[in-house]
């Protein structure tokens, strides 16, 4: 009784040790408030200048475990994915084995109007392009369907003239990453960022991932009651959205 005492005041010592004014309690606070009324469920690490405020989990992980959620909680990232994609894009321009105005034309000759899309066209969803999240139609298992899709469905614009969110686009970058490097698409992601970054808690493969920190994306979650959100094959994600990490590692 008296060890579980000197803890309870511990904790009780410790909590009074932060100025309730300070920045990282009211964001707790905030945090715990979106909590509890069901609309935040999952990890925040939050940062000003270059100093971490508060890195916390807040909610389920696994709801149907009771599992919660903490900081080495694994999230599948989806479309912040892209970002990791550009950067090595521009990696790769810094090495000079690719350039921003190199056309689609030079990896894929017979692609119509391949000569008048870049690579900065991708990375801008500025293409015209196919988008394959307009209807879903397009298949993704592997390039050649893929891209022997593209060939038979017209431009929504003339490259460079206006802008369409495009999944596409960054499919067609991960297949141009493959081609340039001589790797996959993960093993260049894991030689140029993930291991000169030490993010070792971050993959691909989400979907066959054995993992006790793998977290359950839910399309809601409302007191007990719970909805779980589909899981995709990787190929469906690839270079667009197939990454996943911990808070630590972003």
């Amino acid at each position: 009784m008296k060890k579980i005492f000197l803890i309870t005041l511990l904790w009780t010592l410790s909590l009074h040790a932060i100025p309730q004014d300070s920045l990282n309690y009211k964001l707790n606070e905030l945090l715990s408030a979106y909590e509890k009324v069901n609309l935040f469920n999952g990890t925040a690490l939050i940062a000003k200048g270059g100093k971490i405020l508060l890195t916390k989990g807040y909610g389920f992980s696994r709801k149907k475990d009771n599992i919660i959620n903490t900081s080495n909680t694994k999230f599948l990232c989806y479309s912040i994915t892209k970002s990791i994609t550009a950067t090595l894009i521009l990696k790769l321009v810094e090495e000079n084995k690719l350039s921003l105005s190199d056309n689609l034309s030079k990896f894929y000759p017979d692609f119509p109007k391949g000569d008048s899309i870049t690579i900065e066209h991708l990375l801008t969803h500025t293409s015209g392009i196919y988008a394959y999240n307009n209807d879903f139609s397009m298949p993704v298992d592997n390039e050649t369907s893929m891209i022997n899709y593209l060939r038979k469905k017209p431009l929504d614009f003339l490259p460079g003239n206006d802008w369409n969110y495009c999944n596409t686009g960054y499919y067609l970058l991960g297949f141009i990453i493959q081609k340039v490097t001589g790797l996959s698409y993960k093993e260049a992601v894991e030689k140029f960022i993930f291991e000169p970054l030490k993010m070792k808690q971050s993959g691909f493969n989400y979907k066959n991932l054995k993992d006790i920190n793998k977290s359950t994306g839910y399309q809601y979650i409302y007191n007990d009651t719970y909805k779980e959100a589909p899981l995709y094959d990787e190929e469906e994600l690839f270079s667009a959205g197939g990454m996943y990490s911990t808070v630590d590692d972003l």
